[in-house]
C-alpha cells in the first residue's frame, strides 16, 4: 500500500473518532457475513468464489436519518473455476485473495426498517495464492497492493442493535493487468466484483432515534 493510501486511512480514522468523542454521538459494533466474487476480465463468469468477511465500525450521527460511517474489515476475494470429470471438464482454477478493506460511507434511514450505505473503499492485499488443477499457476500477472473501489448496500434492520445488509462492490481500478497487457477503452484490465451478506450489531445505542 502506498504512503499516501496509508495517510488517508490513518487521517480518516482519527478524524471520524474525534468528531465522535467530541459530539457524544459515538456509535459503533461489529459485523460477520459471506461473500461471493468474481473478477471481471478473467474469462470466467459468476459468483463463484465464496468467502467470508468481518470487522468492526465506528459511526458519527449527523441527524436524525444520516450517519457517516467507517469500518474496517478483513474480506476474502478472488475467482474460482471448478473441474467436472463426469462431464469431461478436468481443468480447474482458484485464486484466493486476501485483503484488509477500509470502508467510509454515507448511511442514510428511509424508515424503521430499511436504510441503504454507499461510499467509497480501498483495500489492501496482504496475500494470495492462485492455483489451477496442476498446483500453482506458474507465470501469473501479479497483483496491485491496493484495491480502490465503490460500493453500495441495503440494510434491513431487526432490531435496534442488528442490521442484515447486503452489498455489492466493484473495483473502479483494475486490480490487475490482462495476461497480455491490452486494454480496451474503459477495460483497463481485471476487477474485484463482490457481494455479501451480513450481520451488523450496534455496540451502543444512544436511544431509539439513533438509525
Amino acid at each position: 500500500m502506498t504512503k499516501i493510501s496509508i495517510n488517508i486511512i490513518l487521517l480518516s480514522i482519527f478524524l471520524l473518532f474525534s468528531l465522535n468523542i467530541k459530539s457524544q454521538n459515538f456509535g459503533g459494533g461489529c459485523f460477520a457475513g459471506i461473500v461471493a466474487s468474481q473478477i471481471s476480465g478473467d474469462d470466467l463468469s459468476g459468483f463463484n468464489k465464496p468467502g467470508f468477511n468481518g470487522g468492526i465500525f465506528t459511526n458519527l450521527k449527523i441527524n436524525e436519518k444520516l450517519k457517516l460511517q467507517l469500518e474496517l474489515s478483513y474480506i476474502q476475494k478472488g475467482s474460482r473455476d471448478n473441474a467436472y470429470p463426469d462431464k469431461g471438464d478436468y481443468e480447474s482454477y482458484l485464486l484466493r485473495l486476501n485483503y484488509v478493506e477500509m470502508y467510509l460511507n454515507f448511511k442514510f434511514k428511509l424508515n424503521k426498517f430499511f436504510a441503504f450505505d454507499a461510499g467509497p473503499c480501498i483495500a489492501y492485499l496482504f496475500s494470495h495464492s492462485e492455483k489451477y488443477q496442476y498446483g500453482e499457476l506458474p507465470l501469473s500477472v501479479p497483483f496491485k497492493k491496493t484495491d480502490t473501489g465503490l460500493t453500495g448496500g441495503l440494510h434491513y434492520i431487526i432490531n435496534n442493535k442488528l442490521d442484515a445488509v447486503f452489498r455489492i462492490s466493484n473495483s473502479i481500478l483494475p486490480v490487475r493487468e490482462h495476461k497480455g497487457g491490452g486494454t480496451y477503452r474503459l477495460n483497463r484490465g481485471q476487477y474485484n466484483t463482490v457481494v455479501s451478506l451480513s450481520l451488523h450489531y450496534n455496540f451502543k445505542i444512544k436511544n431509539k432515534q439513533n438509525l
